[in-house]
């Protein structure tokens, strides 16, 4: 096992987030025209966003959906997608909350997406914004039945679309030789780490990855 280096914290902002969690469950939903992959990821982004959020689709703050739930900005995923190697040939799993903007944006430069929604209000939406794209390479899964598949043969790329506080050992077992899991860690003072896990011939690189700040409780996917 490799180094553990640890990634600055960062403080919770209750009252901005709690407002435009306040404003985004009063929004009326959006309703999405696009028929084909905006060259503009924030254009990107506004699609998964409420009207009354599209504003800050350029913003660098996680956009809180609900309580439950958030999207990450631009740059998020940008270091991520820098962070896990991503590439045309890889095999991307994202597990979480409203992962739409993320399987949309990691489709347009990757072989196959596999996403594991937890929040089943958001599964329309996501499911609606895809097939507008007309986005063939995502496919839906259902956690953890989907790692047990005869067929599994690991993924190039994991990344947890929320927090946890514990991270399950079938995540990192999931991943195919020289596949990497981003994980973002959170404790009960909501500050955050960001761990990457590397899978290697002789066991595990662990180091830290990119800022996150997802707003909201913790994901038990012990629970699952």
């Amino acid at each position: 096992m490799g180094s553990l280096s640890f990634l600055r914290v960062i403080p919770f902002r209750p009252f901005f987030l709690g407002l435009l969690i306040f404003l985004s469950v009063s929004a009326a939903a959006q309703d999405n025209s696009a028929d084909r992959m905006p060259e503009d990821p924030v254009e990107l982004r506004s699609l998964f966003l409420p009207e009354n959020l599209q504003p800050f689709a350029g913003s660098d703050m996680f956009l809180p959906l609900s309580s439950e739930s958030s999207v990450p900005p631009v740059d998020f995923l940008r270091s991520s997608y820098e962070i896990m190697n991503i590439d045309e040939t890889s095999r991307v799993c994202i597990i979480g909350k409203a992962t739409g903007f993320a399987a949309a944006f990691f489709a347009g430069t990757s072989a196959d997406i596999f996403v594991a929604e937890f929040d089943s209000s958001q599964n329309e939406k996501n499911l609606q914004v895809w097939e507008e794209l007309e986005l063939q390479n995502i496919s839906s899964i259902t956690y953890p039945d989907f790692f047990g598949s005869p067929d599994f043969k690991g993924f190039d790329a994991i990344l947890v679309h929320g927090t946890l506080e514990e991270i399950p050992w079938i995540l990192p077992q999931a991943l195919a030789p020289g596949g990497i899991l981003l994980a973002p860690l959170s404790n009960t003072r909501d500050l955050q780490m960001t761990l990457r896990i590397e899978r290697e011939s002789g066991g595990w690189q662990i180091s830290t990855g990119t800022t996150s700040f997802f707003s909201n409780r913790p994901i038990d996917l012990m629970a699952y």
